[in-house]
């Protein structure tokens, strides 16, 4: 319903008056970006003294000399209290910033008097700094409006104002939003209507809740943290926003541009999130100076300040006190936040140099086996970190195990060295230089980490099971679209953050276990095996965190902008979220860049479940991708024939239900589907196996959607030109399909003599305009220049771009001598 509608005729506008702009201009050379400003100032002064002006019933509401406080009226007594050089400063040179000027005659540090009295002056300037809206609507001039400027500015009002056409008949009419949102209309004469009920236009003010009898209207300028509202406004706001930082204490504060306000303040006051802990550390030093430096002051300079003759009882100087008293419980609050990120973050760290313990993956066999699973095989830790409790005795000969629930530790050094998602690492830097023909070459200095392997706990014939997995166990993701997925991940993080890790005396110290808390919900002490087996924070990268600074590796420009678009919305959703915790009063330790982790955890272990939708399959996911696998996974009744008893279907009540003999009982009522994992061939005891439920993968898919590196005699045999250089390929439903399983792509095949001279030279003709793009000077210099990300920890990412980049070269090479061979032999 509408608040309020306001002709634009009865609002002031801070138009000068054209001579006066033009004198000054002419008397000072310096003075043409504020000559506007400055001479608009001048004629409100005027004005408002002027008793015949149409505005003067608006000018009485004015607030008086001692009721308005900018920047243009702090005291320089007072600006030690700001402890910020930059501003203060800037501050303190207000007047010759405004007023001074080189004159034509070649002088400079003169100054130009302002027509009224500088204590004038500045009396004007508060009230246009506090009160001021636009310029609007393509007008040129901002503009004072009645009545809308009387309104309390709220962080969190969700009052709407903007132009649009008078109506005839105000109560209960809809307003609907202008084209320019919170724009409003800053021209001097009335536009011409366009609307049925009008020809005159309106600031409509639109309520954007309801409102009661008698309740308080707000207003919303833009976000403004506290010494934003004291220093610009001259008042301090109540509610969460008194707990955060200050601008001027922010990381993000820039001393050259002291007025300016970052995109994160914009959006709400975002916190400094780091991606590495060295960053953290930094932060943390830079703060606990700060609040050093603030108790400091405090001590030194109360005795001694006094009010200013300005500042009438000493109002002003109290609530710079106060701010201080705020400033400093919220760097004292920052500091123990990053405190805590610091040790997740350190912890992080260590679980990516650390592989998970042996008794992770026992407990996650344990519990898909609990929860109604046939499962033949056994999840292997890397070597050399296992549970004493499920320790393998291995024949090493037979390369049998004792051991359900693991194999030999010498046919762990014996597989090959694979990825499944999280990665194989290299823990220096790379670098890519280019030689004296131009051609690039890899720095490659790494350490190759190994993974976990899924291997067969016994011997099995072709067409025996390996597992049956109930789809019920899967993790849902409803619906499946970026948003189900982000929500997903989030879930998923709050959940673990309301479990702990504790030591356990019958395990290492590193196997999570849950409290016995209520506080812990049943949601994330079910879930709670599945989520201790998912890739550590900074183990896994894809394109759903992939560093910006990354994008020139790339080398193709839609990829590019999908990939920074899928970071965009994830950055703005995110943004909408602190906000929403910092109204309510609360804050996450959960970051942006865990957020981005889980996303691509998700988003690379998806699978479409037949009826049950999209989810992810524990287990299934631990298994090494291969192309070539002869395994199979298909969707099929939970009753395995012929000699292993019946996976009994589970529903999401039995998921809920805490007690494994009861979730036994409870899911023996009903029988469902299964996705089942038989051997496509003789498997023997401690064989690792592999799958291909993802699809076929090439390289770049394989890296950018699921984090792999597909083996690299699989990259051998191959040879194929990468998904994204096909001919008409769609990068969105490559990409952004979630649980899409990819078939192998046919190769391009001119079909008769005919289509030589047409599509064989045409796709000839691209791919070699393709090859001249990516080994261009221009690329391998800006590929050469990519310096590691603290986001990519030991540079994993970098060197697999790299390499990726070397792979992507080789195939396109090698299409185009096929199809040229192909061509010549037509």
């Amino acid at each position: 319903d509408v608040l309020a509608e306001i002709p634009l005729d009865c609002c002031y506008s801070m138009r000068p008056k054209p001579a006066a702009v033009k004198e000054r201009q002419r008397s000072c050379k310096s003075a043409n970006e504020l000559a506007s400003f400055v001479t608009a100032v001048d004629r409100l002064w005027h004005d408002m003294h002027n008793h015949s002006s149409p505005h003067q019933a608006y000018f009485a509401t004015l607030p008086k000399r001692d009721a308005v406080w900018s920047w243009y009226d702090i005291p320089e007594s007072y600006l030690p209290l700001l402890q910020n050089s930059a501003l203060g400063a800037s501050i303190a040179g207000w007047e010759a910033t405004l007023y001074g000027c080189s004159s034509s005659t070649g002088s400079s540090n003169t100054h130009t008097p302002p027509e009224i009295r500088i204590e004038d002056a500045r009396y004007t300037l508060s009230l246009v700094t506090t009160r001021v809206f636009g310029p609007w609507d393509g007008g040129r001039f901002m503009q004072l409006i009645p009545l809308l400027d009387m309104a309390d500015h709220r962080n969190d009002c969700p009052h709407t104002y903007a132009v649009a056409s008078c109506s005839s008949v105000l109560a209960g009419k809809q307003v609907a939003p202008a084209e320019n949102g919170n724009s409003l209309a800053g021209k001097d004469e009335t536009p011409a209507g366009h609307g049925e009920k009008s020809d005159k236009r309106c600031i409509v003010w639109t309520a954007g809740d309801s409102v009661g009898a008698g309740d308080e209207i707000c207003n919303w300028y833009k976000f403004l943290l506290q010494d934003m509202s004291l220093l610009s406004y001259g008042y301090l706001q109540e509610g969460p926003v008194a707990q955060q930082l200050s601008r001027i204490d922010r990381h993000d504060f820039d001393p050259r541009q002291p007025w300016d306000v970052s995109e994160a303040v914009e959006g709400g006051g975002i916190p400094f999130e780091a991606v590495a802990p060295e960053q953290t550390a930094a932060e943390l030093a830079r703060l606990t100076q700060l609040l050093t430096d603030l108790t400091a002051t405090d001590a030194e300079l109360k005795p001694s300040m006094q009010p200013h003759a300005r500042d009438t009882g000493g109002w002003f100087l109290q609530h710079l006190w106060l701010w201080r008293q705020q400033r400093q419980a919220a760097v004292a609050a920052e500091i123990m936040r990053l405190q805590r990120q610091l040790l997740r973050l350190e912890a992080a760290h260590r679980a990516v140099e650390e592989p998970k313990p042996q008794a992770v993956y026992d407990r996650l066999l344990a519990w898909v086996q609990e929860s109604g699973a046939v499962v033949n095989v056994a999840v292997q830790a890397p070597a050399g970190i296992t549970s004493p409790a499920s320790a393998c005795k291995a024949d090493a000969a037979s390369t049998s195990c004792s051991s359900s629930s693991s194999s030999s530790s010498s046919s762990s050094q014996q597989r090959s060295q694979h990825n499944t998602h999280e990665q194989q690492a290299p823990v220096e830097a790379s670098a890519e230089t280019a030689d004296e023909q131009g051609h690039s070459k890899l720095l490659d200095v790494r350490q190759q980490q190994q993974q976990q392997a899924v291997v067969a706990a016994h011997a099995l014939k072709a067409g025996e099971v390996l597992a049956a997995i109930p789809v019920s166990l899967a993790y849902p993701i409803q619906g499946g679209s970026s948003d189900d997925i982000e929500e997903a991940a989030l879930q998923i993080l709050l959940d673990m953050q309301s479990l702990s890790v504790k030591p356990d005396s019958n395990s290492t110290a590193n196997t999570p276990q849950p409290y016995e808390d209520a506080a812990v919900s049943s949601r994330a002490a079910f879930w709670q095996p599945f989520y201790a087996a998912l890739p550590a924070y900074g183990s896994l990268k894809t394109m759903h965190n992939m560093p910006a600074s990354y994008m020139p590796l790339l080398q193709h420009t839609e990829l590019e902008h999908l990939v920074k678009d899928a970071a965009l919305q994830t950055e703005l959703s995110w943004a909408e979220r602190l906000q929403a915790s910092a109204d309510a009063g609360s804050s996450s330790l959960l970051t942006l860049a865990e957020l981005k982790h889980m996303i691509a955890v998700v988003s690379s272990r998806l699978q479409v479940l037949g009826p049950a939708g999209l989810g992810m399959l524990p287990l299934l996911d631990l298994a090494r991708h291969d192309n070539a696998c002869p395994h199979t996974t298909e969707l099929e009744p939970c009753t395995i024939p012929p000699d292993t008893p019946a996976a009994p279907y589970q529903t999401q009540g039995c998921q809920d239900t805490a007690n494994a003999a009861s979730r036994s009982s409870c899911a023996a009522a009903d029988e469902g589907v299964c996705m089942v994992w038989r051997a496509g061939g003789d498997v023997a005891a401690g064989q690792e196996v592999c799958s291909r439920h993802r699809g076929y993968l090439l390289p770049d898919v394989a890296l950018l959607l699921h984090g792999m590196e597909l083996p690299e005699q699989q990259q051998q045999q191959q040879q194929q030109l990468f998904a994204i250089d096909t001919s008409g390929v769609d990068l969105q439903e490559l990409l952004g399909s979630p649980g899409a399983t990819p078939e192998q792509p046919p190769p391009f095949k001119p079909q008769d003599v005919e289509g030589i001279a047409g599509a064989a030279s045409a796709e000839l003709q691209r791919l070699k305009q393709l090859l001249q793009n990516i080994t261009s000077n221009e690329q391998i210099e800006a590929a050469g220049a990519v310096q590691p990300s603290p986001e990519d920890w030991g540079s994993r990412l970098l060197w697999r771009l790299h390499a990726l980049r070397r792979q992507r070269i080789a195939a396109t090479e090698a299409e185009i001598g096929r199809i040229a061979a192909a061509v010549a032999h037509l």
